[in-house]
C-alpha cells in the first residue's frame, strides 16, 4: 500500500511539473502591445439576394425547389472564380499582413514546435509493397515534399 502511495505521489509531482512547465512556456506567448493596437481588416457588407431552387433560364439539376427561397448574403461580392478582383486580392493581403503581425511572436514557438513534430516522423519512407492482380503497388515519403508518392 505504501510503494503504490509512493507512485502516486510521484506521478502528482511530475503532473505538477509538466503543468508548471506548460503554463511558464504559454504565458510567455503573450500578444505584444504593438499587435494588439493594430485593428483587422473588416470586408464589406453589400446586401445581396441570391435565389435557392427553381429559376428560369438556368440548370439547377433534376430537382429544384419550386417555388425558389431568396436569401441576402452580405459576403457574395467576395466571390471571384477567376481570382483577378484587385478589391478581394487587396482585402486577402490586409488580411494576410494582419495574422502575420498578430501572430509574429509566436514564430520562434511555431518553429521549435514544427520541429519537435518533424523528429517524430520518418521522412524518408517507403510502405510495404502489396500485390493488386498482376502488379505490385506501394507508396513513399520523401524528405521536404509535402505529399505522399504513390508507385
Amino acid at each position: 500500500m505504501f510503494s503504490t502511495l509512493q507512485s502516486l505521489s510521484r506521478r502528482l509531482v511530475v503532473g505538477a511539473a509538466a503543468a508548471s512547465l506548460l503554463h511558464e512556456r504559454v504565458s510567455g506567448l503573450s500578444t505584444s502591445a504593438a499587435a494588439a493596437s493594430v485593428k483587422a481588416p473588416v470586408a464589406a457588407r453589400v446586401p445581396k439576394a441570391i435565389k435557392f431552387g427553381k429559376v428560369p433560364g438556368e440548370d439547377r439539376g433534376p430537382n429544384p425547389m419550386d417555388p425558389p427561397i431568396e436569401r441576402d448574403d452580405p459576403y457574395f461580392w467576395l466571390r471571384d472564380d477567376t481570382r483577378k478582383d484587385q478589391k478581394i486580392l487587396s482585402l486577402l493581403d490586409e488580411e494576410n499582413a494582419y495574422s502575420k503581425g498578430a501572430t509574429a511572436h509566436l514564430e520562434e514557438f511555431r518553429e521549435s514546435l514544427y520541429a519537435e513534430m518533424l523528429s517524430h516522423v520518418q521522412e524518408d519512407d517507403d510502405t510495404v509493397p502489396y500485390k493488386d492482380g498482376d502488379f505490385f503497388y506501394w507508396s513513399r515519403t520523401v524528405k521536404d515534399l509535402s505529399y505522399r508518392q504513390y508507385l
